[in-house]
């Protein structure tokens, strides 16, 4: 069995109008592309392939579904076999696994993303809900993100054993860890406003925990799991693709409140890197949705560094990266508040 974890990062990676398009010439009508169907005989076209929906179907024949399933009919292979056959057009090594085993994860982090988010709206996340709403957040951004709060190790220990989740569980999950010397355990995340972190499904995979104060790291994300690697995430992208699909150009910000305050001001054709260091993964993403890119960095040295680095990995990926030079000491969510989205 190969496991779900898998699965969706291979179908994360494989565009399927590229790939159906490697068999069958498309022409692109709109946001969809057509042809003559590969399953029947046919004079004129009813194969759809929607590069919005990443799925296709055929008004003459009925036949329709996602990559693996045009695979699956196109080369005549098993689900797994097709998946196989992907993996290794996208770069991705198949790790099968026994049956019936899945990763708990999902469940666990939805479950604590609720509970972080009962954290914003109660007596204990007064002041993070407040340092929000200073920052310029209505109520529906922060709920459309469905940001949270993390508050001191006593109160977020009490309600995460009231949810009878095992702590071995809450470990691999990256929500508890045990200190070296005696073995007790504490919130990874204290005091922190957090940022759930989704993939491309919709699903929680992680957090990210910003400081309201002078506290160091002003940042910190959740480690690396079974179902989380960071180099592997573009924070926001399961509610911008349609955007960026319609827009035809994607920008790239570095953190959270970047994205959010674009998004928030009505620029939803955004991502966000996590961090200054982009990965091939990350740009091969972009890749399948766009080949303009934006890329606005902070206007500190490391900004203008992680820029640079940046164009030369879309360049060399094929793209066309450009760079938007904010002001000093500007980042896109300060500027995007003094001066408006024009």
């Amino acid at each position: 069995m190969i496991s779900e974890e898998k699965i969706n990062e291979i179908l994360g990676l494989a565009d399927i109008v590229r790939i159906i398009g490697e068999y069958y010439p498309l022409k692109q009508t709109g946001q969809n592309y057509k042809t003559l169907c590969p399953f029947h005989q046919e004079k004129t076209p009813s194969f759809l392939v929607s590069s919005v929906k990443q799925i296709f179907h055929c008004f003459g024949c009925g036949k329709g579904g996602n990559v693996f399933h045009f695979i699956m009919e196109q080369e005549k292979l098993s689900f797994p076999e097709a998946i196989k056959f992907i993996g290794q057009k996208v770069g991705i090594q198949i790790e099968e696994k026994p049956a019936g085993k899945s990763s708990n994860l999902y469940p666990l982090l939805e479950q604590v993303n609720l509970l972080f988010t009962k954290f914003l709206y109660s007596q204990h996340g007064k002041r993070a809900y407040q340092y929000l709403t200073n920052r310029g957040l209505k109520d529906k951004t922060l709920k459309d993100f469905s940001l949270g709060y993390a508050p001191i190790a006593e109160i977020q220990l009490e309600e995460l054993r009231n949810m009878k989740f095992p702590s071995t569980l809450l470990e691999k999950g990256g929500i508890l860890l045990k200190k070296k010397e005696d073995r007790e355990e504490y919130p990874y995340f204290r005091r922190r406003v957090l940022f759930p972190i989704f993939n491309t499904q919709g699903k929680v995979i992680a957090f990210g925990g910003r400081s309201m104060d002078d506290s160091l790291p002003k940042y910190l994300n959740s480690p690396e799991t079974e179902i989380f690697e960071k180099g592997k995430i573009l924070y926001g992208l399961n509610m911008t693709r349609k955007n960026i699909l319609t827009e035809k150009k994607a920008i790239i910000v570095e953190g959270y409140m970047d994205l959010i305050s674009l998004y928030e001001a009505g620029i939803q054709n955004v991502v966000a890197s996590l961090g200054t260091s982009l990965t091939r993964w990350q740009i091969r993403t972009l890749s399948k949705l766009t080949e303009t890119i934006y890329i606005i960095y902070d206007s500190d040295v490391a900004g203008e560094k992680a820029s640079l680095r940046g164009l030369e990995l879309f360049i060399e990926e094929g793209l066309n990266p450009l760079t938007v030079t904010l002001p000093s000491s500007e980042d896109p969510d300060s500027y995007i508040r003094k001066y408006g989205k024009e």
